[in-house]
């Protein structure tokens, strides 16, 4: 990376830094990293709102399905996950989609879960 991108970049995590510490009084060292690694994976992630509204309902529902403990259910937790792993898991499904964004996908074409894994499954080139 160039200095110029690099400086942009630098930039662009202080602001983030920067209103993060605004908002938020942490008690540690570890406690402020925590979150400012939410912020920073928030911040150069697109909204979920800018992808379709079936999409986002899915989402929800799964997420609040992890969040309850559910020992009648093949896909749901025998313990509800912690407010930490369910803002992750919602990141990482973020993540994906901005993946397949960024190779040139259009977002109104993830109508629900199922199109997005098997959008990763099939489009993302293999490492080797």
């Amino acid at each position: 990376m160039g200095n110029r991108a690099t400086s942009l970049s630098d930039t662009a995590s202080g602001a983030t830094t920067n209103k993060c510490l605004n908002e938020h009084i942490f008690g540690n060292l570890a406690e402020a990293r925590k979150v400012i690694e939410v912020w920073r994976i928030d911040y150069n992630t697109q909204r979920l709102t800018d992808y379709p509204e079936s999409l986002q309902a899915e989402i929800k529902a799964y997420i609040d399905r992890l969040a309850q403990r559910d020992l009648f259910s093949g896909d749901g937790p025998d313990r509800p996950l912690r407010e930490t792993s369910l803002r992750n898991t919602q990141a990482h499904l973020r993540q994906m989609l901005d993946t397949l964004i960024t190779t040139g996908r259009n977002p109104e074409d993830f109508t629900s879960l199922s199109v997005l894994s098997h959008q990763i499954v099939l489009k993302l080139p293999c490492r080797r």
